[in-house]
């Protein structure tokens, strides 16, 4: 008797099983998920920074997904519990490491979520990680994938929301037999995420040519140029390779790290396609904010999957960072806006009158004139500069209502050349 019940419980369970696998057969709703909070952030230049409340008052903590846990500020250290007697180091992407120390975890909220994820939680001297400036870091904090790994994160980078949603793990008896269909077809392309062993980090897919490919880290706390391992940089095709000195927040902020960087003109996840994208050469391949900022991001945490859906920015020019060493200042390049986005206080370009964000009109180095600046061309165009040692440089720039010229000469560059 108890057989015969045991044999009918199963043929039930597996015919309701069957009846709801039937369903897929009509029309496919699925139900969006609930929304727990909701987030607005002003601009990318400094990261994601969302409001975080820590015993009574608000700081700005920065949404990282290359990260694997919430760290805080070593300038709140003053407010945590006593220090637990076991510092640590962890290593940078640089290859170098920063000291990390260790407290009770103290509860941080934001919005309705407490940020500690573990009893204890890590304090890192921001300032000392490459390309976190002292006077341009605003904020306090990392929430790291830790806690995100916990939610569905969407990012809408044309609304400036970031919005989570409650989990929900998506698995019946049958899933493994069902095809792979896009669940949440209103989020865009589903690409799927992989993890590795001991890792929270999470990666994706990316092709570079019809047989080269990699597995790509999706960092948000990257701001600058997507990076490709070292393995691959000499290997994969490119439209335009130089060398400069970069922006990204993986080198010593400022004037001083060489990278060598290509343009690369074809490069895919799944189905979507973006063209002249620059990559850097660095110990990983990894895809930072700029890549994500073409898209509305949905990160399906739970269930390891990506959503990306063009955004207004998509295979739209992105702002290229370009360090000029001679001379002394950083270029910005928009389109065919190019512009002084940074000069180094002690350089040349400050002693001529040249300020943060001056319009360059026109360049001209003996003879050569380039008035259109061409993402291609410009790039191009200023790689060869280190070697143009007995060149006369003058530039016209707008400032305001303003046009003015600057020159260089050889006695200049000369000075500055050492």
């Amino acid at each position: 008797m108890k057989k015969n019940n045991l044999y009918i419980a199963l043929i039930t369970i597996l015919t309701l099983s069957l009846l709801s696998g039937c369903q897929s057969f009509g029309p496919k709703v699925t139900s969006a998920p609930e929304v727990l909070a909701e987030f607005d952030f002003s601009n990318t230049e400094n990261g994601i920074l969302l409001p975080v409340m820590f015993q009574d008052e608000n700081y700005k903590f920065l949404l990282d997904t290359g990260t694997h846990e919430t760290i805080l500020d070593d300038s709140l250290k003053s407010k945590l519990r006593k220090q637990l007697p076991f510092p640590s180091k962890v290593r940078l992407s640089n290859g170098k490491t920063a000291k990390v120390v260790f407290f009770h975890a103290p509860d941080i909220y934001l919005g309705p979520f407490n940020l500690k994820c573990s009893p204890i939680m890590g304090v890192v001297d921001l300032d000392s990680v490459p390309g976190v400036e002292q006077e341009s870091r605003q904020f306090q904090g990392i929430i790291g994938m830790d806690f995100l790994q916990k939610y569905i994160v969407q990012i809408d980078f044309d609304q400036g929301k970031v919005t989570f949603f409650k989990s929900k793990k998506e698995f019946d008896l049958f899933s493994l037999f069902k095809s792979k269909e896009n669940k949440h077809p209103e989020w865009g392309e589903p690409i799927p995420l992989k993890t590795k062993l001991f890792s929270r980090l999470r990666y994706i897919k990316g092709k570079l040519t019809e047989d080269i490919s990699d597995e790509f880290m999706i960092d948000s706390g990257l701001i600058g140029h997507d990076e490709l391992k070292s393995s691959l940089f000499d290997k994969v095709p490119y439209k335009l390779a130089f060398e400069s000195k970069s922006e990204n927040a993986r080198t010593n902020a400022g004037l001083s790290s060489n990278i060598d960087s290509k343009m690369i003109e074809k490069f895919s996840v799944g189905s979507l396609e973006y063209e002249n994208r620059i990559f850097e050469t660095n110990n990983k391949s990894v895809l930072g904010l700029w890549f994500l900022a073409c898209h509305k991001v949905t990160f399906d945490f739970p269930n390891n999957m990506l959503y990306l859906k063009k955004g207004k920015i998509y295979n739209k020019p992105y702002t290229y960072n370009v360090s000029i060493e001679k001379i002394g200042f950083v270029l910005g390049l928009n389109g065919e806006k190019l512009w002084v986005s940074k000069t180094d206080p002690n350089g040349l370009a400050q002693r001529k009158g040249i300020r943060q964000n001056d319009i360059i009109k026109k360049i001209q180095i003996n003879e050569k004139v380039l008035t259109s600046f061409n993402t291609v061309e410009f790039l191009e165009f200023i790689s060869k500069l280190p070697k143009l040692q007995d060149s006369i440089y003058i530039l016209t720039f707008k400032r305001g209502e303003e046009i003015f010229t600057v020159e260089f000469t050889k006695q200049d560059l000369g000075e500055d050349a050492n």
